[in-house]
């Protein structure tokens, strides 16, 4: 009789680590005030260029999400919790004040700049 090798050891259960969830990663990325900060100024970029607005409002709900959370940038622009899940959802259709207070509550101020002139 032949004896066979032994296979390899079984990892006890419970032993492993567990992987960060994407809303953890993005958490502790944007609880850096300089990444948020270029998150959001990506966001609008891109907003620029292709003037479709969902991932600007999607980047918007991750910095509320990952700061104090949406019941405080609420409180903070002075609209319910609710709302503002609504209006910063993909979908939604915010006012330009509600932006910018919830840009403000966020710690982030808008600036404007000159365009870049394009050769024509």
């Amino acid at each position: 009789m032949r004896k066979s090798k032994p296979g390899p050891k079984a990892k006890p259960r419970g032993t492993h680590r567990p992987s960060r969830t994407w809303d953890d990663f993005m958490g502790e990325e944007l609880a850096n005030p300089a990444r948020a900060c270029a998150y959001l100024e990506v966001a609008i970029n891109e907003f620029q260029e292709s003037g479709s607005v969902e991932h600007f409002l999607e980047a918007l709900r991750h910095l509320a999400q990952a700061g104090n959370g949406m019941a405080d940038i609420a409180r903070k622009t002075g609209v319910s919790r609710e709302s503002l899940y609504r209006t910063l959802s993909r979908h939604g259709n915010p006012q330009f004040k509600t932006v910018l207070g919830a840009i403000g509550a966020l710690g982030m101020r808008v600036q404007i700049a000159p365009a870049e002139r394009r050769p024509s």
